[in-house]
């Protein structure tokens, strides 16, 4: 019996800055994806910045370099499998080393919106070389694409830091769009592994990304089979159709449907990034000799007992850690003090959406390993200074309300979600939050 996934893991990564999978447990009728979705800032607060330049950044030798070898990566791809480069990702290259971003967008959407093949390699008939290229064209549109939101200073900036703070030879899993995509481009290589190893969680359900890696890093670190892939699929399916006999630990995002071909098909948000923590964690357990860090796209339970801070990402401890260590905790919070107050006095930052955004959701990454670890004092320093680097983060308020009620604080909880309607007041959703929690509190 097969098992396939239904997920678009690769337009996902370019079309949400971030994946929120921390579950409400009181509001549970309402949809925090959905709610992210509606969140935006009005015109008057988020001012259009100055077009970016390719040739006028201060990295743009570096960038050249990076586009020159994703195009011969994707030529090499292409070539191994005895097929040229597809035209449309000729152009978006040709576009690339142009600096065009503009035709870069529109090659990219109608490569992605009229391809499903793209988004499902594995349910739809095509070369895996096909998918294949789609990797280095996507590495490339991404990053370009990042480096544009954020105009030069705040994707180095966060890049620089992100590469800084990881040793040689170590396997890094990014996450996010700038985590996967800035660290990419601004590595001295990312197909060579210099300084050290770049995965994406995005697309470690897709056999074909898992391909794409092995062709990189194959005889350098040890990257899941295809039938352990499968493995991984059969038992969460096993898992979810347990739970769902005994009505436990039930998702909504999550299910098993049987296709007319009698094959197992999993589906829902909850579902992909099941697949994805169990499959990293394939590839924890087969690099005992590595050290990993983590940058936050979702959140992988199974990680919690590993992790550390370090600085904007994280530590994936090889032991589980008894402990935080106090000296760990004290430079997080220093690290964090120190960054927020430069970045808050910062104009540029205060009118970039992207960069807000980014800073924000990585210090909310952290506050869930204190969050975790029942350290409530942390966490609620964590959520609060995210939320003051991105007002409107629905992450990071609705992390620091969830902390608040599960200390029966339903006041400061309210607090945060009103103060959230103020800076989005169309949100009907919002009220309707803010309604419940009310509610709780009342039947205390």
């Amino acid at each position: 019996m097969k098992m396939h996934i239904r997920t678009d893991a690769m337009a996902q990564a370019l079309a949400g800055r971030v994946v929120i999978t921390a579950v409400l447990i009181v509001l549970t009728v309402f949809s925090l994806g959905l709610l992210m979705g509606s969140l935006r800032l009005d015109a008057a607060d988020n001012p259009v910045p100055q077009p970016w330049s390719l040739d006028k950044s201060k990295v743009s030798s570096q960038l050249k370099a990076f586009i020159a070898a994703k195009e011969a990566q994707a030529n090499a791809l292409a070539a191994d499998e005895g097929k040229e480069l597809l035209p449309e990702f000729k152009s978006l290259f040709t576009a690339a080393v142009q600096g065009d971003l503009r035709t870069m967008s529109n090659i990219w959407e109608a490569v992605r919106d009229n391809s499903t093949a793209y988004a499902y390699p594995e349910t739809i008939n095509h070369t895996r070389s096909r998918v294949k290229q789609w990797q280095p064209a996507l590495e490339t549109y991404g990053a370009l694409a990042e480096f544009a939101d954020g105009q030069d200073k705040y994707p180095i900036a966060f890049g620089q830091d992100v590469i800084k703070s990881i040793p040689p030879g170590s396997i890094y899993f990014g996450g996010t769009s700038p985590g996967r995509f800035l660290v990419t481009a601004l590595s001295r290589s990312q197909i060579n592994a210099d300084p050290f190893f770049t995965l994406t969680q995005n697309g470690l359900q897709d056999d074909t990304y898992l391909d794409y890696l092995r062709s990189m890093y194959g005889n350098r670190i040890v990257i899941p089979t295809t039938g352990e892939v499968q493995r991984c699929f059969k038992e969460y399916a096993e898992d979810l159709q347990r739970r769902t006999k005994h009505v436990e630990n039930l998702n909504t995002d999550e299910g098993v449907t049987i296709t007319t071909n009698g094959d197992l098909r999993v589906t829902g948000a909850g579902a992909v990034f099941n697949i994805r923590g169990r499959i990293s964690r394939l590839i924890f357990d087969k690099n005992p000799d590595r050290e990993f860090y983590f940058e936050e796209s979702f959140v992988n339970p199974w990680m919690y007992p590993y992790l550390e801070p370090h600085r904007l990402i994280m530590k994936l401890n090889r032991k589980p850690l008894a402990q935080l260590n106090p000296a760990v905790v004290a430079h997080d919070r220093e690290f964090w003090d120190g960054l927020t107050k430069q970045l808050l006095a910062d104009p540029g930052f205060l009118g970039n959406r992207g960069a807000r955004m980014t800073y924000s959701k990585h210090r909310s990454a952290i506050g869930g390993i204190y969050v975790y670890r029942r350290s409530t004092n942390e966490a609620e320093y964590a959520f609060q200074q995210a939320v003051a680097l991105d007002p409107i983060n629905p992450e990071a308020n609705f992390r620091l309300m969830q902390l608040y009620v599960e200390q029966n604080r339903f006041d400061d909880g309210i607090t945060v979600l009103k103060s959230l309607q103020q800076r989005v007041p169309s949100d009907q959703k919002l009220q309707a939050a803010i309604g419940q929690l009310e509610k709780l509190k009342q039947s205390e």
